[in-house]
């Protein structure tokens, strides 16, 4: 509804320099069509560049009149406070925009187009867009964006707001550098103002959601071809105990890949300290877990890649930097930045993986996108599963795996239909008790690094002495392996391995013992999937 060659100025009254702006802020640093004036008396007058970093020339005036000369054709409601309601203090320019003859929009929980005094001052041609509105129509979903050609990325996130709309615009812009047809779905306010078009999904009654995101989806894929590449903007969290976005967003979209956006570092959901955040591979299996079920047959996940994921981070974080040169894949992804460095990485994967593949693997695959995103990119999108993080720090939750997920490996090898010669090569690629030494003592050492490094788990006394905590840590490696090993057992089914681990409480470091706990890994294809990991019961056989 809002054309992309549309002048617009953005009432953003107070809110250029916090999150109550995000809309607008989101607008200015996305929107490819003209925005020829922001309206906040907060800060009239000011550099839009120094105020937000946003590298956009765009005046900053005091008032709806000050904005008029700009000549604008539609006013956008650019905040987005709490309870959605209009901000005390905007009414005066929504009324004055109206007045002057533009055209509003607004993507508020409270409508402006059922308010009669502001109704009363639209122009013959004009109109109020109050995009949170359900639409017309609707129907259940029933899986038919399963039968689109080419890929269809779902973006999900760890909590609210962690860029999962950015993400998807910015591995957009990066497609279209690429010369690839790449659509965004907007299905938030910001993303629906900036695309010109989407679907409310908070503004749908529940039974409807997933049937609003199939039409969304089905109407952005519209003469796609096999190398389309659609991006479902996401919205919530699982995580979250209020959000109940994702499922419907899954069910509708029906994705080929998932993208997980997580703010690096962050530890619990914001604001609700009480709900930890799971690891991220964790995580990873939960939703593709979801992701597999209510699908058409033969619409399942494509093939697994055999190259390592893809991570990124700061330089200046060594936890990032070590397993950036373990996997080979150097990139830098942040706001506005691109991501150059991921996606070429990614797409070499990929390649070598289509050329692997056969004429069948070339006519599935897509050829990924130099892309950006708002964050780090630790998987890439030739697999079901990618994530993002939009800080640079640590992971969510205690270290696991790469996130080749157990749940679709195993899901996959319970289903194992294969000629012979796939399962003679998973039987030679099953890893043995040398391997799972190695796997043990890179966990081990990371968790006793975790807990006496970084948490100040050492006394201070102790702190103090040992000037390099980190190398102590590191000395002691090959001892955590041993133990891990000796303390294990190892269940060889040919095609794969579970190795059922018992740590209980040895000491091996000043003032750290190993945590009394049971561990079950799984072994396949050369990589290690820790399934289970818990407190020992008192009593109970070792696994």
């Amino acid at each position: 509804m809002l054309g992309a060659d549309v002048p617009i100025v953005l009432l953003q009254h107070g809110g250029l320099d916090n999150l109550s702006g995000k809309t607008g802020l989101a607008m200015l640093r996305y929107r490819q069509g003209p925005i020829v004036a922001v309206v906040d008396p907060s800060h009239s007058g000011a550099d839009l560049k120094q105020l937000t970093g946003i590298d956009r020339a765009v005046p900053v005036v005091g008032s709806l009149a000050e904005a008029l000369p700009f000549a604008p054709e539609v006013a956008v409601v650019g905040l987005a406070p709490s309870g959605g309601r209009l901000p005390e203090g905007m009414g005066a320019d929504v009324a004055a925009s109206l007045a002057a003859g533009l055209s509003l929009a607004s993507g508020l929980h409270s409508r402006l187009g059922d308010d009669p005094a502001l109704v009363a001052l639209v122009r013959p041609g004009r109109w109020i867009w109050d995009l949170r509105r359900e639409p017309p129509n609707l129907t259940v979903a029933s899986g038919r964006a399963a039968g689109l050609p080419g890929r269809r990325v779902l973006a999900v996130g760890t909590d609210m707001s962690v860029g999962k709309m950015s993400a998807c615009l910015e591995l957009q812009a990066a497609a279209r550098r690429r010369g690839l047809d790449a659509r965004f779905v907007g299905t938030g306010q910001a993303g629906i103002l900036i695309s010109g078009g989407g679907v409310a999904l908070d503004a749908v009654r529940i039974d409807y959601a997933a049937g609003a995101v199939e039409g969304a989806v089905l109407a952005a894929a519209a003469d796609a071809g096999p190398d389309t590449l659609v991006l479902i903007e996401g919205q919530g969290s699982l995580c979250h105990p209020g959000s109940s976005a994702t499922l419907p967003l899954i069910r509708g979209s029906q994705p080929t890949d998932l993208v997980l956006v997580h703010r690096a570092g962050q530890r619990t959901v914001q604001r609700l300290g009480a709900f930890p955040l799971p690891p991220l591979g964790q995580l990873i299996a939960a939703v593709e877990a979801l992701a597999a079920l209510g699908r058409p047959g033969g619409s399942g996940w494509p093939p697994s890649p055999s190259t390592p994921p893809c991570w990124t981070g700061r330089r200046r974080q060594r936890r990032w930097r070590r397993r950036r040169r373990q996997r080979g894949c150097p990139a830098s992804i942040r706001s506005g930045r691109g991501a150059r460095p991921c996606w070429t990485c990614c797409r070499a994967k990929k390649e070598a993986r289509r050329r692997s593949a056969g004429p069948e693997g070339r006519a599935r695959g897509l050829e990924p996108p130099n892309g950006g995103a708002t964050s780090h990119c630790l998987n890439h999108l030739a697999t079901p599963a990618a994530v993002f993080a939009n800080v640079s720090s640590e992971p969510a939750g205690p270290p696991l795996p790469p996130p080749t997920t157990a749940t679709r490996t195993v899901s996959g090898l319970l289903g194992l239909t294969a000629v012979s010669a796939g399962l003679i090569g998973l039987a030679v690629t099953n890893p043995g008790p040398a391997a799972f030494e190695e796997f043990a003592a890179d966990k081990l050492t990371e968790l006793a690094s975790e807990e006496l490094c970084q948490n100040e788990g050492l006394p201070l006394l102790a702190r103090l002495l040992i000037q390099n905590c980190p190398e102590l840590v590191r000395s002691q490696r090959k001892v955590l392996g041993r133990l891990a090993r000796d303390n294990s057992r190892r269940y060889n089914f040919g095609l794969l391995s579970l190795y059922g681990t018992r740590l209980g409480g040895e000491k091996v470091l000043p003032n750290w013992s190993i945590p009394r706990y049971d561990a079950v890994t799984l072994a396949v294809a050369g990589h290690f999937v820790l399934l289970t990991a818990g407190e020992s019961a008192p009593g109970s056989p070792m696994p």
